[in-house]
């Protein structure tokens, strides 16, 4: 099973793990990747706001999945994001709308100092979880 990106927004993650490694044939593998807390964390400090950090994320996601699976393989990644103006800062930002993060800071005047192209570390991890634990019953 791939989970892309996607664990971090269960409402109970500990239960959806749960039910992942539940329902897994004999020999699935759990295959989820995350973004860690430290993810563009250059352009958050020009910013002056990061996001919350994640329920799910590269620093804390391999002890989530251990409670469900046996054995959890974990890789880091990371690598360059080049934003070329500040359009395209600003509409990475605006996924988080929803979540109020940014509202009320000032935007476009915190990223009017920036020299462009602008680039930050995007930072990553990939899971692998195998062998689903017994359930406990």
């Amino acid at each position: 099973m791939l989970a892309n990106r996607v664990l971090y927004h269960l409402p109970d993650l500990d239960k959806g793990l749960s039910e992942i490694a539940r329902v897994l044939r004999p020999g699935g593998r759990l295959v989820a990747i995350t973004y860690s807390d430290l993810h563009l964390a250059q352009l958050f400090e020009c910013v002056g706001r990061a996001p919350d950090p994640s329920p799910f994320s590269a620093e804390n996601g391999a002890t989530s999945i251990s409670r469900h699976f046996g054995v959890v393989d974990h890789q880091a990644t990371a690598g360059r994001a080049t934003f070329r103006s500040a359009d395209a800062i600003l509409a990475l930002l605006a996924a988080h709308e929803e979540f109020g993060y940014f509202s009320g800071i000032g935007l476009s005047e915190r990223l009017s100092h920036l020299g462009f192209p602008f680039e930050a570390t995007y930072r990553q991890a990939l899971f692998i979880g195998s062998s689903p634990a017994p359930v406990r019953g």
